[in-house]
């Protein structure tokens, strides 16, 4: 990894690009009169380029070690992910609800668990008058919503690998003309397409 550099300018130089600013504007910054031609043959350095790759690296160090380390102080495990999808994924409306003897449903929150409750994504309370004159009668109505039990179905079998991509080439009587070796050289082809995405997906490099 590239150290500082040890010209103060350059340094500043390669600190500021690294923080996403502009060349121009890191010029500038670094303490050199405004030159875009400069600033642009300055940057194309090797020094710059190697030192602004050692800043990146070295920040995103910092960024994993501070998620790591977050993750662990709050218990954040896959596990524990996996759990809480699973309470939206698998919450019943009855959970929330109540019926009368004669088949009338009304919201019931009073047997809310902390698990119930965080499946809640919001609740709305209205209230209003019913009624006339000394007939009428104060009335509230409440509305509450819950997360989305099929995007937590969709995540959690994303994650356990339930779930298949299939993926169609062609179209109907595009290969009825192919000899059998010329469809096994396709076959060989497309398997290895669909390999190279698979890693390409999980963030392997791909010679």
């Amino acid at each position: 990894m590239a150290g500082p550099l040890k010209n103060a300018k350059h340094e500043a130089f390669a600190r500021f690009l690294a923080r996403g600013m502009s060349e121009t504007a890191s010029y500038v910054k670094a303490g050199y009169k405004q030159h875009a031609g400069n600033a642009c043959t300055l940057a194309k350095s090797q020094k710059i380029i190697d030192r602004v790759q050692a800043l990146l690296e070295k920040n995103d160090l910092i960024d994993r070690k501070a998620t790591e380390k977050a993750a662990e102080k709050l218990a954040i495990t896959k596990e524990s992910i996996l759990a809480e999808l699973a309470k939206i994924g698998f919450a019943n409306m009855m959970d929330y609800i109540k019926i009368a003897e004669n088949g009338d449903s009304s919201v019931d929150l009073s047997r809310l668990t902390r698990d119930t409750a965080s499946c809640i994504q919001e609740v709305t309370t209205e209230h209003y008058m019913e009624g006339e004159g000394e007939d009428a009668k104060q009335m509230k109505r409440i509305k509450f919503k819950l997360m989305d039990k099929k995007g937590a179905l969709v995540d959690i079998g994303k994650n356990l690998g339930m779930f298949v991509q299939k993926i169609e080439h062609g179209g109907p009587g595009d290969f009825s003309d192919m000899s059998e070796d010329e469809l096994l050289d396709l076959d060989e082809q497309l398997a290895c397409e669909i390999e190279a995405e698979v890693i390409h997906d999980g963030n392997e490099t791909v010679n």
